[in-house]
């Protein structure tokens, strides 16, 4: 029988790549961090090794993906919203799912 950690650690694995999966189903994963380091790169820290944007209070991308609620569903409403402290973006549909399948390869697996 196998132990209760190898177990964990395919588990992980497994849920890891369906994450990956998942978010190159969405989109392209390649061209949503190029729209997000053309335009959000400004005031979020989009990517690893990023030059620190202006400080307006605006959280890193990975701050944001690692909240539980950080899904598909909200990503995509989250997108479609105007929020206050934003500049009113307007994305095409396959930017929108670009910038998603970004977004969710970065969620913490």
């Amino acid at each position: 029988m196998r132990s209760l950690p190898t177990i964990l650690a395919v588990a992980a694995t497994l849920v890891a790549a369906a994450g990956t999966a998942r978010a190159q189903e969405i989109g392209n994963v390649d061209a949503g961090r190029a729209v997000a380091k053309k335009v959000c790169a400004q005031c979020h820290l989009v990517e690893a090794g990023q030059a620190p944007p202006r400080d307006v209070g605006a959280p890193s991308f990975y701050e944001f993906m690692a909240k539980p609620d950080s899904t598909e569903f909200r990503l995509r409403a989250f997108l479609r919203t105007p929020h206050y402290k934003m500049p009113d973006l307007r994305f095409t549909r396959a930017e929108t799912d670009d910038i998603i399948a970004y977004l969710l390869s970065l969620k913490p697996r």
